[in-house]
């Protein structure tokens, strides 16, 4: 049986129930139409605890004011159900324990949007709590002193409620209109509760036709939009944390990387010192000491010099000045002056006027010295740096040849460039030296000749130099028939340009 009671005196009722039935029918009623709006207050409950909780652990103020919020939204349907007589009954205390859940909502509202989204425009969210809060005390402390019956201030509250929360709603909804997919979420949740606020307040005071309550619709529904919210916000910190995990990990990858280039730099450049100070204290402190030795000799002669030691005198200065020289364009190499003036050469020619410069060499070991052109090419180079790499690797190759031994030099076009290939059957070369045969070495490790004798161990070190100056590559391997292949590969004018 409904009823309505029409009257002026507010503390009567705008309308109520009786319900006719025994006992268990009773309680088969009240949980029949009580539970869903019950377990949803439950929910929201739970939710707020847990947030409240959380927030223990990570001590943030939207997280404590969403955590009130929600248990505030729980408390509405569960202070509107029957259900709650089964365990207290007490009408005064749950009387003012609606009032207070129902007035409570805008500040709670109001908060969590503010420590969300900051004040809003013309600092609405801020604003909305602070009216509301006044007004919940006002409420609270007037009617528990018998100031104002506490019905009084439903009618009221319903009013303020109207444009505050309107103005909260729109506010956010503006923000939104700008902000992220989660602000226009959470905008649709505050719009859903608004109009299920407004629907309950016009039944509520007879401006629309009575109608069972709906009190756990609203905050279900905002309860509902906060949830996609919190999985979309936790969804996106995963994927930002697995995206900033990543470039973690890209980082430290390129710090090991970087760490380990720098080591081996630094490994080069100590061994580079290393050899820099063993040509000074031997390969140079040698032939100056034999020439010191010789011309305090000749001090102490009164007749002229011999022939003979003039010619040694000589000999130890060309290869002081030469060891100086490698040693000069080593060291430019390794500072990075390295400059390539280019021009057209012919390989053949070139190659061909080193080979007889050295005959002489060759001839003293019995050396044949082979040419073999395959080609004619006309290379784009700087010529004191391809001669001294030819020099250089044809000097080597009759070092490390024996008495009776041959040296082939050959050229051939290729793609990209011509390839000079420098072949003798000397002592060849250990496969373990073959990685290392290009890199600076201490004096110790440095391989003696057929002569017994040890070189300063830049020949090689300059060719790499100055074939790298060219933008080439050089490489040496031991043939299967033994002895040493190195060969080397100088980019064509054509090839370069594109790329210049």
């Amino acid at each position: 049986l409904y009823f309505r009671i029409y009257s002026d005196h507010t503390d009567i009722g705008l309308w109520g129930e009786v319900m006719l039935g025994s006992e268990y029918a009773h309680l088969q009623y009240i949980l029949r139409e009580d539970l869903l709006p019950f377990l949803v207050g439950l929910v929201l409950i739970v939710c707020g605890i847990a947030m409240l909780l959380s927030n223990l652990i990570s001590l943030r103020v939207p997280t404590l004011i969403m955590g009130i919020f929600l248990l505030n939204l729980g408390l509405i349907p569960i202070s509107e159900s029957q259900i709650k007589q089964l365990l207290i009954f007490n009408p005064v205390f749950w009387r003012f324990f609606e009032a207070g859940s129902y007035f409570f909502l805008p500040i709670t509202m109001a908060g969590f949007v503010r420590a969300l989204y900051g004040k809003g425009i013309w600092c609405a969210h801020q604003l909305v709590w602070i009216v509301h809060f006044i007004f919940f005390i006002a409420a609270m402390t007037l009617s528990t002193f018998g100031g104002v019956n506490l019905p009084h201030f439903y009618l009221y509250f319903d009013v303020l409620a109207f444009f505050t929360v309107l103005l909260l709603t729109c506010s956010l909804s503006l923000a939104a209109l700008k902000g992220d997919t989660n602000q226009k979420i959470l905008a649709c949740g505050l719009w859903l509760l608004y109009l299920v606020m407004v629907y309950n307040g016009l039944t509520a005071h007879g401006i629309l036709p009575f109608a069972p309550r709906s009190e756990y619709i609203g905050p279900l529904l905002l309860g509902a939009s906060f949830i996609v919210v919190l999985v979309r916000h936790y969804t996106g910190l995963s994927r930002g944390l697995q995206k900033h995990s990543k470039q973690l990990e890209a980082i430290n990858a390129n710090l090991e990387q970087m760490v380990a280039e720098r080591t081996t730099a630094l490994e080069t450049l100590n061994r580079s010192k290393d050899q820099f100070f063993a040509i000074i204290a031997h390969d140079l402190k040698s032939p100056i000491g034999a020439q010191l030795h010789l011309l305090q000799d000749y001090e102490q002669l009164k007749e002229g010099i011999p022939a003979k030691e003039v010619s040694m005198l000589r000999k130890e200065s060309e290869k002081t000045y030469e060891l100086l020289t490698r040693l000069l364009s080593w060291a430019r190499g390794q500072q990075g002056q390295l400059n390539t003036n280019r021009e057209m050469v012919s390989a053949a020619d070139l190659v061909e006027s080193i080979l007889n410069s050295m005959q002489a060499r060759a001839t003293a070991k019995h050396i044949d010295l082979i040419f073999a052109p395959y080609d004619q090419p006309m290379v784009w180079a700087d010529i004191e740096m391809l001669s001294t790499v030819i020099r250089n690797l044809t000097s080597n190759a009759i070092k490390f040849t024996p008495l009776g031994g041959w040296v082939r030099a050959e050229i051939q076009k290729v793609s990209g460039g011509t390839r000079f290939t420098f072949t003798d059957n000397g002592i060849g070369l250990p496969e373990e030296t073959i990685d290392g045969l290009f890199l600076p070495k201490d004096y110790a490790s440095i391989r003696t000749d057929t002569d017994g004798q040890k070189g300063s161990g830049l020949g090689l070190l300059l060719c790499k130099e100055f074939i790298q100056a060219h933008k080439g590559s050089i490489t040496a391997d031991s043939p299967e028939a033994g002895g040493a292949r190195i060969s080397f590969t100088i980019p064509s004018r054509e090839a370069l340009e594109p790329s210049q």
